[in-house]
């Protein structure tokens, strides 16, 4: 029985990702792209369109994926807890693997953002989905008591935003595991300990 053919696309969408993250976007090439996907020239011309096609779709695919991992993870009942696991395990795959490939958001962000309006429109969705779970998260969180009443929860869900674009960097950059995760702790410990 012949798979759906939108199985099919979502499947080769999963493997450009794994192209361009590997590569970044100006250093992938065609042949890069169908050797990927494991396609013909002209079938993934015909399936894709051009490169710059391909990327965004790709991307949104991408992001899609990562929209639905944060619903998942930051339910109604998250709080410190579940930032905190969520920095541990954005430090576990920030550094696996060599070379490192950081966060494919994070790395447009910084290589096509600037000069590809459609990639800063999907960097900036991923990052307000994130700064969302983390608002929702320090809500509860400071319902709870967790955090201090006071606190600007929008400010400092900016900030955890900012601290895990940071740790994308200086993870692609070669820092080690214990300094990120080290790092993330001493954001989190410091909101817990201005609650008290």
């Amino acid at each position: 029985m012949a798979r759906p053919r939108e199985f099919i696309r979502t499947e080769a969408l999963q493997k450009a990702i794994e192209v361009f993250w590997t590569h970044g976007y100006d250093a992938t090439s065609m042949t890069d792209l169908q050797k990927g996907l494991g396609i013909g020239r002209q079938s993934l011309y015909n399936t894709f369109g051009d490169k710059h096609q391909l990327f965004h779709e790709a991307l949104d695919h991408y992001v899609s994926m990562s929209e639905a991992d944060f619903a998942c993870r930051f339910d109604d009942e998250a709080g410190i807890e579940v930032i905190r696991e969520h920095f541990r395990l954005s430090v576990q795959q920030l550094t696996a693997g060599e070379p490192r490939r950081g966060c494919l958001i994070m790395n447009t962000g910084i290589e096509r953002a600037p000069h590809d309006a459609h990639a800063a429109a999907l960097v900036e969705r991923g990052l307000g989905c994130m700064h969302r779970s983390f608002s929702r998260a320090l809500h509860n969180a400071r319902d709870r008591g967790e955090i201090a009443g006071e606190m600007d929860v929008e400010s400092v869900a900016a900030a955890l935003t900012a601290q895990n674009a940071g740790l994308a960097v200086m993870g692609r950059s070669g820092a080690s595991a214990e300094l990120l995760l080290r790092s993330a702790n001493a954001m989190l410990d410091a909101l817990v300990g201005a609650a008290r």
